[in-house]
């Protein structure tokens, strides 16, 4: 039965709401304090003890801000102690960031894997569309920081302190799972042109077709951070998209999008030399 609701039956339900003094006491109390405020029993609160037999001296609290980070705070603030404890340190702080680089980069290796290991896969399986719906969130368990740790080591907060993007992981985050998502398209499309699994692997691609790759999916790091003296910021910024066909007024969009994010914007059309005044 399809019960339609009429003005009749909401004045109905508002005289018997009314009528209920529990009912005018607890609107009264979710308009003044909220739903919340209002809904907490005080009496849970008393029975809950805060007193402890044990209590350890843990150093300055920590934070992990804007990232989903809580299960590797809590691991390394209980290694942390031991360190404390050993080195007779009031307060220490294990890098948050250093953990999360490599969390990242597993986890981007182990999805890349992944996805070689579903080449055969229709793209519209449910385990294709699982796999690319969160490849890299910052979510994580003890299991996984231990084997970060026995891989990688740790180091203190000094050598590797905290950044805007691992304090604030969601920028990051959405930017790798993006070019990750690209980078199984990739592959998948290789995979269906005829490439087999063992071709579809950089190592085993030729010279020309892994520089190609090289270009529209890695890009490359120059050891010396140099930039070409008698180009501007935002030239320097926007020269690697000119290897990709990249139209100039797109590209310097870009660029001028990415100078903008470091808060380098006044410097675009600084040459090196000026920045290096400037700053």
């Amino acid at each position: 039965m399809n019960r339609e609701v009429t003005m009749e039956l909401l004045e109905k339900y508002g005289k018997e709401f009314v009528q209920d003094r529990a009912n005018r006491v607890a609107q009264n109390a979710v308009v003044g304090k909220g739903v919340n405020a209002a809904a907490t029993d005080s009496s849970v609160e008393r029975e809950i003890a805060n007193t402890f037999s044990i209590s350890q001296e843990q150093g300055k609290i920590t934070n992990q801000k804007k990232s989903g980070r809580c299960w590797m705070f809590a691991a390394l603030n209980c290694m942390r102690f031991q360190v404390m404890k050993h080195c007779n340190l009031e307060t220490f702080e294990l890098s948050q960031n250093y953990t999360l680089f490599y969390d990242k980069l597993e986890k981007s290796n182990y999805f890349l894997n992944t996805i070689l290991d579903t080449l055969e896969e229709d793209t519209d399986s449910r385990l294709i569309a699982h796999l690319l719906s969160a490849p890299l969130n910052d979510g994580g368990q003890w299991d996984m920081l231990c084997a970060i740790v026995d891989k990688y080591g740790l180091v203190p907060k000094e050598a590797m302190p905290e950044s805007e993007i691992s304090s604030n992981t969601n920028e990051m985050v959405s930017y790798m799972t993006e070019k990750l998502r690209e980078f199984a398209c990739t592959l998948r499309e290789a995979y269906r042109a005829g490439s087999t699994k063992e071709e579809v692997l950089i190592k085993n691609l030729s010279e020309t077709k892994a520089a190609e790759y090289r270009n529209r999916m890695i890009g490359f790091v120059f050891q010396s951070f140099n930039l070409i003296s008698f180009k501007n910021a935002m030239e320097n910024v926007a020269l690697p998209l000119y290897y990709q066909n990249i139209s100039r007024k797109k590209r310097n969009m870009q660029a001028m999008e990415y100078l903008e994010k470091m808060g380098l914007k006044e410097h675009a059309l600084h040459l090196p030399w000026q920045s290096a005044q400037d700053l």
